[in-house]
């Protein structure tokens, strides 16, 4: 018989010691050793690209306590203030160990520092307006304390104790500085700081403009502002809807006032888009003229074939009983009661 060809294999053993036999070359050494380290020594394992390690796994999410380290690529732990976190600092809290902590730019805190106040909502401090101590929110008029230059108002406002002239804000600093040119009163150097303007100007929003811009119309009465026009107006001279000058698409002009429905014996004329009186003898109609009626002012009858009002129906028609309308009569009735004396309409 022929011996059979021995399977090229490479065999690896190891001694009591863990030696390697003296018989596998060098290279198949070196292999061994990378086969053995990583199957024996799971602190050099290394996880795929968006997976951490978590006590000798890999993981795509760390646990609670710990955050995932790009770095190390591996979950490591929060600062012991921090129940979750996004970092190892005592300011990388996400929610904070202790319950009744708050928290403040990431930190866990006892309780809010000063210009800051708490929202419920998020379980942070967040920031109060500038002029404001302490507050319960992060308008100017949440204040509930004031610095030592500056006094609460009754509106909630913190103002500077100092007075200065009514064309004049207090800086930052505490003292006077001057207006706009433009500005009567104002808070802030700029044009857009007005709270009231000097003639000739009105004031729009913060800002001091010599003529009011369209829906807006000036009112001097006061204090020179220009006030929004009534919500029908393109245009007016006042606020009530009977002072519009041009009116919204959509609106036809009656007198002053701007409507979507002319009023009883008025029509809207959708070319000149404005409301025009109907012939006398209609109470409503669709048009000018006296065949455009839809309905009859009282003493006249309804034509509503024609579209018009008569003082009475003609020949051939009958007045309806329980409105205004005329209807035809029937040709028989109408031959009978034109050869005979009988007084009826038809």
């Amino acid at each position: 018989m022929v011996p059979k060809k021995k399977k090229n294999v490479l065999q690896v053993t190891l001694t009591n010691k863990g030696v390697i036999s003296d018989h596998i070359p060098v290279i198949s050494a070196v292999l061994f050793c990378l086969f053995y380290l990583t199957q024996f020594n799971p602190s050099v394992l290394e996880c795929a690209d968006y997976y951490f390690l978590y006590e000798d796994e890999c993981v795509d999410d760390c646990p609670k306590g710990q955050f995932a380290s790009e770095q190390q690529q591996a979950c490591m732990q929060c600062h012991a203030d921090c129940a979750s976190c996004d970092g190892p600092g005592e300011d990388d809290c996400d929610v904070c160990r202790n319950p009744k902590a708050v928290r403040y730019n990431g930190e866990c805190l006892a309780r809010c520092p000063n210009n800051t106040y708490y929202d419920e909502k998020t379980n942070e401090c967040r920031a109060c307006d500038e002029s404001c101590l302490t507050c319960s929110g992060y308008e100017p008029t949440d204040c509930l304390s004031c610095d030592t230059n500056r006094r609460l108002d009754d509106s909630g406002h913190c103002v500077w104790y100092s007075q200065c002239s009514m064309e004049s804000y207090v800086g930052l600093n505490g003292d006077c500085q001057q207006c706009h040119t433009r500005c009567h009163r104002c808070n802030g150097p700029g044009e857009d700081h007005c709270l009231s303007c000097n003639d000739p100007y009105f004031l729009l929003n913060s800002t001091c403009v010599k003529v009011c811009p369209v829906g807006y119309y000036a009112d001097d009465k006061s204090e020179r502002l220009c006030e929004h026009c009534h919500f029908s107006c393109e245009s007016c001279d006042g606020h009530y809807s009977q002072q519009c000058t041009t009116c919204k698409p959509g609106f036809f002009k009656q007198a002053g006032s701007c409507v979507k429905t002319c009023s009883e014996s008025y029509f809207g004329n959708k070319t000149t888009m404005l409301c025009e009186r109907c012939d006398p003898s209609c109470s409503q109609c669709e048009g000018s003229g006296n065949r455009h009626c839809l309905g009859c002012r009282e003493g006249y009858v309804y034509m509503r074939q024609w579209g018009q009002c008569l003082k009475s129906c003609p020949r051939g028609y009958f007045k309806d009983p329980w409105s205004t309308d005329c209807h035809k009569c029937h040709n028989l009735l109408f031959l009978f009661f034109s050869f005979s004396s009988h007084t009826g309409r038809c």
